[in-house]
């Protein structure tokens, strides 16, 4: 018979992976690209460049465009382009990734398989680590508070090198604290694999041997073998760094970027406290400033840090902890301190505060051990605090309980809204057929220039057949036509058509190639006259869930899909939907082939039910990298992955 104990952790782990691999199923089932398409598809780069047969040309001619892109105006930008096609920063991952390729499966099913494994090593690992020192019970409790526990999604949303780096640090933990010598023998080999893994190991191990130095410290179990062969492994992080050619592409001042860093690091404290839960919705709040709100609520949380802190003094002073308890907590409070204040002086080029990003993700389990402690030890010494009188004792052991019951509840809300934020966020699907025809037309000779980030990624990671990519985002119009005046193909994502000089704003009711209404909402077309008054729709609904809201209202047919032709009584058509409705091409009647209505100036205007109003315009009166009066067309449009050939000017003599 399951003893209490079994039954308890049974739930917990249960709960952790319904929760963690649900969310990662229901992301799959209602996404086609990955989250965060360009953050995910980086890691996928190394791998694609490595199996294509011209990766090394196009290595060489994205490094000529890094030293002549604007620096000042997008220096981040550089840095990501830099790291996805020289620093190979995750060598374990990008082999696996590559076999998995190689083995014929498909980039995104990679991509969400390595998600959901991520959910599972990351909470095999972190419940080893809170097992070890909290026992069965109180292990999963601390579960519990760590299924919401995401920082921002890099772990809940990111299959990163990092997070297996971090999680492989847990064991390494689970190891110190476990203080068996037969088990400290695993803690340089954990050192050493989450090294091989990623770079980024240098957060973990160095934290790794400071607490070994702070456990063992006057104890017979000292091991200078142990301590020895995990030092080498971090000296071996620092030389990967050294040696490793990251450029400095920022044009800021190192002290300019610890001053980013601290800043970043401020809001990070202030956004996520707990008492959001309560008053965040009374205080205006935007990422990129500090308001009175911020200041106040953040001071009312540390007050709430402080009186934890006296509560884990408390308890010190009253023995309530064992000796190796102590010595876990005073490392953890001393190794995770010192990585907050060091983490905004490592200052890395381009990006703000990323390694203090990389820090909460191995600090803030750590945390929960020593929450899972102090509410351990409250509870056993529960009976003694309520008959000793001290309403001070009871004072704290109650805000204490606030406290736990509070963080849950904003960590709910907070990861629910993450989830839902992520899962529509730029939900969009390029076509594999798009980039097929472009490598067929464009050969190893055509330039190719891209609007993104994301087109690149997913062009360079399924074979680009020219040697030519040009990094169009990188650069002002100016820079263009001066490095790379003649460009033969374009490739950007339909869904941000206003990016770099195309005219027209990003739709945001845009989903995976179509026009998304729900019921109450109502799309305006108009065109310039002359283009006759019969427009052709492609939708995806329900029967009769598009009418044409004028006299003479006309409804599709009972089929609901396929191109329908709307007749109108002028240049302007507005369409109301009375239910789900995806709408996947405009035609308008000149010969038109393409899906949607290139350069015939026809804009649409898109009204929620709940009165927004999102505009957005198909003509182009100058398309970078083409200069205005250059003559272009769209070669495919099937999907968010919108593919332009440029074409030879007119030749004045022949007209």
């Amino acid at each position: 018979m399951l003893s209490r104990n079994s039954i308890v952790v049974a739930a917990a782990i249960m709960l952790f992976v319904v929760i963690r691999v649900g969310g990662v199923l229901w992301m799959m089932h209602d996404r086609a690209e990955p989250i965060e398409i360009d953050d995910n598809y980086i890691n996928f780069v190394q791998a694609g460049l490595k199996n294509s047969s011209n990766g090394g040309k196009i290595i060489a001619s994205l490094n000529q465009q890094l030293n002549q892109a604007d620096e000042k105006l997008l220096s981040e930008y550089r840095t990501s382009v830099y790291m996805a096609i020289n620093y190979d920063y995750h060598v374990v991952h990008t082999a696996i990734y590559r076999l998995l390729s190689k083995a014929g499966m498909e980039w995104r099913n990679i991509y969400w398989a390595a998600a959901i494994f991520t959910q599972l090593f990351f909470g095999l690992c972190i419940f080893i680590l809170f097992y070890v020192v909290l026992g069965p019970k109180w292990a999963s409790f601390a579960l519990l508070l760590a299924v919401f526990f995401d920082q921002r999604g890099t772990v809940y949303w990111y299959p990163l090198a990092h997070v297996y780096c971090v999680a492989v640090g847990y064991l390494m933990f689970a190891c110190l604290y476990s203080l068996q010598k037969k088990y400290l023998y695993f803690v340089p080999i954990c050192a050493l694999v989450s090294s091989v893994i990623y770079p980024g190991a240098l957060i973990p191990v160095s934290m790794g041997l400071a607490t070994y130095v702070l456990l063992t410290w006057k104890s017979e179990k000292w091991d200078v073998k142990i301590f020895a062969s995990t030092l080498l492994v971090l000296f071996a992080c620092l030389a990967s760094y050294v040696f490793s050619r990251i450029p400095d592409v920022s044009q800021q001042s190192y002290w300019s970027n610890v001053r980013g860093s601290v800043f970043h690091e401020f809001n990070f404290f202030a956004q996520y406290n707990i008492y959001y839960v309560m008053a965040g919705d009374l205080v205006e709040t935007h990422y990129a400033y500090v308001h009175g709100g911020h200041i106040a609520l953040l001071m009312l949380h540390i007050v709430a840090l402080l009186s934890i802190i006296w509560h884990i003094v408390v308890l010190f002073k009253s023995n309530r902890f064992t000796v190796s308890e102590k010595r876990i907590v005073l490392s953890i409070g001393v190794t995770t301190g010192i990585a907050m204040f060091a983490a905004p002086l490592c200052a890395f080029p381009g990006y703000a505060a990323v390694i203090f990003v990389r820090s909460i993700d191995v600090c803030v389990p750590l945390w929960f051990v020593v929450l899972g402690l102090v509410c351990k030890a409250s509870y056993l010494h529960w009976k003694e605090i309520r008959t000793s009188g001290h309403f001070a004792a009871c004072l704290r052991v109650a805000f204490l309980s606030i406290f736990c019951v509070l963080y849950f509840s904003q960590r709910v809300g907070q990861a629910s809204t993450n989830f839902f934020m992520k899962k529509g966020e730029n939900n969009v699907y390029f076509s594999e057929k798009a980039l097929k025809l472009l490598n067929e037309l464009s050969g190893e000779r055509g330039t190719v220039y891209f609007d993104g980030l994301s087109t690149l990624y997913f062009a360079l990671t399924r074979g680009l057949a020219s040697n030519h990519p040009v990094a169009a985002f990188m650069f002002t119009p100016e820079q263009v036509q001066k490095y790379y005046p003649r460009g033969d193909f374009a490739v950007f994502q339909l869904s941000n058509v206003s990016q770099n000089d195309l005219t027209g704003t990003s739709f945001s009711s845009w989903r995976q190639g179509f026009i998304s209404l729900q019921k109450g909402d109502t799309l305006e077309m108009s065109w310039p006259p002359g283009l006759g008054q019969e427009v052709s729709i492609r939708a995806n609904c329900a029967a009769s869930t598009l009418t044409q809201s004028l006299a003479g209202a006309h409804n599709l047919s009972d089929t609901g899909s396929g191109w329908q032709a709307i007749r109108s009584s002028g240049n302007s058509l507005l369409i109301h939907a009375v239910g789900p409705i995806y709408i996947s091409g405009i035609r308008v009647p000149t010969g038109q082939v393409t899906n949607w209505p290139w350069a015939k100036g026809v804009s649409l205007t898109y009204r929620s039910r709940n009165g927004s109003t999102n505009a957005f315009c198909f003509s182009f009166e100058k398309a970078l990298p083409f200069s205005l009066g250059q003559r272009f067309i769209v070669l495919d449009d099937s999907s968010d992955l919108v593919v332009i050939r440029n074409l030879p000017p007119l030749d004045i003599s022949d007209e």
